[in-house]
C-alpha cells in the first residue's frame, strides 16, 4: 500500500478518484448515452465546447471565490451542481426538441467539473507539500484509478445504475472530505493552542 504520511490523505482518496470519475462520465458515457442517442455523433464536440467554456471560466471565477468562501465551500457547490445534474439525467426523458437541456448539463457539468479538478489540487498543495514531497504524485495516481474504473464498466452498465453509483461515490467522497476538513482545523487548533502556552 501507499504510504501516507498523513491520516488524512487517506480520506482524500475517494475525492482524487472522484474527480476522474465525474469527469471520465461526461466524456464516455454522457456523450454515448444522451448526446449520440438523442442528437447524433456529430453534436459531441459542440456540446463538450459548452462544458470547455464554462470549465474555463469556472476555474478563473472560483479561484477567486476560494478566499471568501474556502475550499469547503467550493467543494460544496460543486457536489450541489453534480447532484442537480444527475437527479436531472436520472428523471429526465430525452427527446430530440430538447437539445438545449444537453448543453446546460454539459455547462454545469463543466463548472463543477473545474471546481473539482482546481481546488483539489490547491488543497493537496496547500496541505501536504511542505511535509511530503510526493503529495501530487499520490494525486495523480489516484486520479489515474478513477479513470481505470470508470472505463473499466462504463460499456457494461446501464446509465441509471451508473447515475446511482456516481450518487454513491460523490457522497462517500464529500463525508470523507469532510473528515479531512475537521481533521486539519483539529491540528491547526491544537498548534495555536501550544503556541500560546508558550
Amino acid at each position: 500500500m501507499i504510504q501516507c504520511k498523513h491520516i488524512d490523505q487517506i480520506f482524500l482518496i475517494p475525492i482524487t478518484i472522484w474527480t476522474l470519475v465525474q469527469s471520465t462520465f461526461l466524456t464516455a458515457q454522457f456523450t454515448r448515452a444522451f448526446i449520440t442517442c438523442l442528437i447524433g455523433i456529430r453534436y459531441i464536440g459542440l456540446v463538450l465546447l459548452v462544458h470547455g467554456i464554462t470549465y474555463m471560466i469556472s476555474s478563473y471565477i472560483f479561484g477567486l471565490l476560494a478566499r471568501y468562501i474556502g475550499r469547503i465551500g467550493c467543494f460544496v457547490s460543486a457536489a450541489v451542481f453534480n447532484y442537480a445534474m444527475i437527479v436531472w439525467m436520472y428523471f429526465w426523458e430525452p427527446n430530440d426538441q430538447q437539445i438545449i437541456v444537453l448543453y446546460i448539463i454539459s455547462g454545469v457539468w463543466g463548472i463543477s467539473d473545474a471546481i473539482w479538478q482546481s481546488q483539489l489540487i490547491a488543497a493537496y498543495t496547500i496541505l501536504y507539500s511542505d511535509s511530503d514531497p510526493t503529495t501530487v504524485a499520490k494525486y495523480r495516481l489516484w486520479k489515474s484509478v478513477g479513470s481505470l474504473l470508470t472505463y473499466s464498466y462504463a460499456s457494461y452498465i446501464t446509465i441509471s445504475l451508473t447515475l446511482f453509483i456516481l450518487t454513491i461515490f460523490l457522497t462517500v467522497s464529500m463525508i470523507c472530505y469532510g473528515f479531512v476538513e475537521i481533521h486539519v482545523r483539529w491540528k491547526n487548533r491544537g498548534k495555536e493552542q501550544y503556541i500560546a502556552i508558550d
